[in-house]
């Protein structure tokens, strides 16, 4: 059963990697640049203007990867049995990435 979850929990994080990676490097932007120029100038209600639409979509992008790994992870330590040093870390990143990109 632990070396299930131990593999499952592997490909969640490697794929939740790739997502990050591929979203740093360029790979999950729009093709149009336009489109990109737009969403960095419209501002979002929810933050006041603080914040744009190119920002949010980055964030929400590194925090479903950020949610990925952070499954994966859960997955393999449940097999080893001690998660919370990991929970507080992945929170902390959540929190990072919301102070960037939304707030």
């Amino acid at each position: 059963m632990s070396s299930f979850l131990i593999a499952s929990g592997g490909i969640f994080c490697l794929l939740g990697a790739l997502h990050a990676i591929f979203t740093g490097v360029g790979f999950l932007h729009p093709v149009n640049p336009d489109l990109i120029t737009g969403m960095r100038s419209t501002g979002l209600r929810l933050s006041r203007n603080r914040t744009n639409m190119w920002d949010a979509w980055l964030g929400f992008n590194f925090s479903h990867a950020v949610g990925l790994i952070l499954f994966g992870v859960i997955c393999t330590q449940t097999a080893a049995r001690s998660t919370m040093p990991l929970l507080v870390a992945v929170a902390g990143v959540y929190l990072l990435l919301a102070l960037r990109f939304w707030f």
